[in-house]
């Protein structure tokens, strides 16, 4: 999932700037099973390394 704004032309022709998008996105936020994991995690399920949640957060300027 991913979301960004970019900055209006009035706000970016004061600051000298073609283009600026702030955004943040994710990978892996939700997990679900069918199978019943009796409280354990079913991302690290069976001991094996988990499956990250990845949060980014970012701008991007065109000068």
């Amino acid at each position: 999932m991913e979301l960004g704004y970019s900055l209006p032309a009035s706000i970016l022709n004061r600051i000298k700037l073609k283009s600026t998008r702030v955004f943040v996105n994710g990978y892996n936020l939700f997990s679900w099973s069918s199978k019943t994991f009796n409280g354990a995690d079913p991302e690290s399920y069976r001991g094996a390394y988990p499956i990250q949640k990845v949060i980014s957060f970012g701008v991007h300027v065109k000068l």
